[in-house]
């Protein structure tokens, strides 16, 4: 078993057995020490996540409740090449297990965490995460492995994720632990969405928490509206990056936001720095553009659908930083970057303050661009005159009091209670309510972009920001100094 060191949970429990009810659906139950009594798998439809899926201990004999039961679909069709998924051979066909109240399916990523990157949604295709083989136990019993991550579904003997008691196991022998092959073996069924379908969100977002929409910027006034809800930075920034930002890379164009870097020299009232601290890491020579949102907010659902430029040695970014102390004390949350880490990687961050003034703690997700499908981000530049109709994608900040959780698309990338993201130094949590958080958009170039020898231009897009609160939520106009 690899598990991270972020959870004590272990495995109590991963043989299951399914009672098939009148109506055709089945409970997936786990037996309890205690005679007559059972640990039933569920998932809500209702909003809070730390609720939505676990289990729940009845009386073997008491009535079945309607988020108690399961349908599990077989699908036929081969899924993977080959498979020794717990020492077994695949048969053809899977198995997808589809919740009869909330219509939400249940997958498992690949995560160290037994009850991180688990759960149930109801949105989009059926991904190969939400995929299962079933194998028979010789006293009638089953277990059920995620074709995707490997995973054991099971119970834990130590509570999981808020009232969670249900997660899954990674299959990976003690001598695999500290190896990073969560990403091997990847499947070549992978499935993701058209960029042109956007599709349903898990209910969580879309309920009575979330359905004010506060906030959206489709850029449709022009170039000229921009000023209303943004400012920009200039000069040079952070990071020893090799760009200098200017309010001139940034332009609006066919209701779409586009940030473009170039090989160019600097504007002459921003020289190239010299000194240790802020001199370029492969001597600069670029140009390009970075917003900040005069709005800040507190608690919703922040939305940005973009388009990147998946390719060396640029540092697209989608984040968001406090409005009260310091950096980092004042909490970071990068929706997006990508970056060479050591290859081209999806990273989603959360940072707040370490022991020491402007030491960072972070809490991360990297994901190998090779993860995903090959034309799944756009590896080119863009047109330079109108927009493209590819590569685009959803970024997703869920901050609720309880948690917080970055999605791309409908994958969920960090999940985290509140609880974790305490600052080290003992000066609180910089998420809590009253901290508010502003929204930045930035094309860097170099720096842990990578080298941009023979680099000339690139361009990021970007087509809507959303904000999307309930009553626990607020949105303020809040104008930032942009150099900050």
């Amino acid at each position: 078993l690899v598990a991270s060191s972020k959870t004590m949970a272990s495995i109590a429990g991963k043989a299951w057995r399914l009672s098939e009810q009148s109506d055709g659906t089945c409970v997936i139950a786990i037996d309890l020490p205690s005679e007559g009594s059972e640990a039933r798998l569920f998932a809500q439809s209702g909003c809070d996540w730390t609720d939505g899926i676990g289990t729940v201990i009845s009386e073997t004999r008491s009535t079945v409740n309607e988020n108690q039961k399961w349908r599990l679909q077989l699908h036929e069709g081969s899924v993977l090449e080959k498979s020794d998924l717990v020492g077994k051979s695949l048969k053809d066909g899977f198995f997808v297990l589809l919740n009869v109240r909330s219509q939400r399916r249940l997958y498992a990523q690949r995560d160290a965490d037994l009850n991180s990157g688990f759960g149930a949604t109801n949105t989009g295709p059926v991904f190969d995460d939400q995929k299962w083989w079933c194998a028979d136990l010789e006293d009638g019993r089953v277990t059920f492995t995620n074709l995707f991550s490997g995973r054991l579904l099971c119970t834990l003997d130590v509570g999981g994720y808020g009232s969670c008691e249900v997660g899954a196991a990674r299959t990976n022998t003690p001598e695999d632990a500290g190896k990073d092959a969560s990403m091997s073996s990847m499947p070549k069924s992978w499935q993701f969405p058209d960029p042109n379908d956007h599709p349903r969100l898990p209910d969580a977002f879309f309920c009575d928490k979330l359905d004010k929409l506060v906030l959206a910027e489709t850029f449709s006034g022009g170039d000229a509206s921009l000023d209303r809800l943004w400012n920009f930075e200039e000069g040079w920034q952070r990071n020893r990056e090799d760009q200098c930002y200017t309010r001139n890379n940034v332009t609006v164009i066919e209701s779409t936001l586009r940030i473009e870097a170039r090989r160019e020299a600097p504007p002459p009232q921003f020289p190239t720095p010299t000194d240790e601290t802020h001199i370029p890491r492969y001597g600069g020579g670029f140009t390009s553009g970075s917003l900040v949102s005069k709005f800040a907010f507190t608690f919703g659902l922040l939305e940005v659908e973009a388009r990147i430029d998946a390719r060396k040695p640029y540092w697209p970014a989608i984040w968001t930083t406090g409005s009260q102390g310091d950096w980092p004390h004042n909490g970071e949350v990068d929706l997006l970057e990508f970056y060479q880490s050591p290859g081209p990687t999806i990273l989603a961050n959360i940072a707040v303050g370490g022991r020491r003034k402007w030491e960072a703690h972070w809490h991360e997700s990297r994901t190998p661009i090779t993860a995903w499908p090959e034309y799944f981000f756009a590896s080119d530049s863009g047109p330079a005159c109108g927009v493209p109709s590819d590569g685009w994608h959803t970024w997703r900040f869920l901050w609720m009091p309880d948690r917080l959780e970055l999605w791309l698309d409908d994958r969920r990338l960090l999940l985290g209670p509140m609880s974790r993201y305490e600052n080290c130094d003992g000066s609180g949590n910089p998420f809590k309510a009253g901290n508010l958080q502003r929204v930045r958009l930035n094309l860097a170039v170099g720096s842990n972009g990578g080298d941009p020898a023979g680099a000339q231009e690139s361009r990021y897009f970007v087509r809507a920001v959303r904000l999307y609160q309930g009553s626990t939520g607020t949105m303020v106009p809040f104008d930032f100094r942009p150099n900050i």
